[in-house]
């Protein structure tokens, strides 16, 4: 049977992402990038240390040193605390429970 009406133009409900698929986007934007560039960091550092004959037995020493140096230690929480802070917006908007929102 034939119709002389138009199709709706309106897209079907299933033209659009479901709520789980949208919060699986956005959670896999907030971790994930911020995941990779971890992951960067870390190679960087690990070619730093090996440069540096990091994977030699005898350099458990100096980097275990390294490690717990008060100096050190506190450098790298200062730049945690800085990444912290200027992604602080993003941060609580990602811990602001679904309820809430609205």
């Amino acid at each position: 049977m034939r119709t002389d009406r138009p199709a709706d133009p309106r897209p079907l409900a299933r033209d659009y992402p479901s709520a789980a698929e949208t919060m699986g986007m956005v959670l896999h934007s907030i971790l994930l990038d911020a995941l990779d560039a971890d992951a960067e960091r870390l190679a960087r550092v690990n070619r730093l240390v090996e440069s540096l004959g990091g994977e030699r037995v005898q350099a458990a020493d100096f980097l275990s040193y390294l490690l717990f140096e008060p100096q050190y230690t506190t450098t790298l929480m200062e730049l945690g605390y800085g990444d912290a802070r200027a992604a602080r917006d993003r941060v609580a908007r990602f811990l602001v429970p679904v309820a809430d929102v609205g």
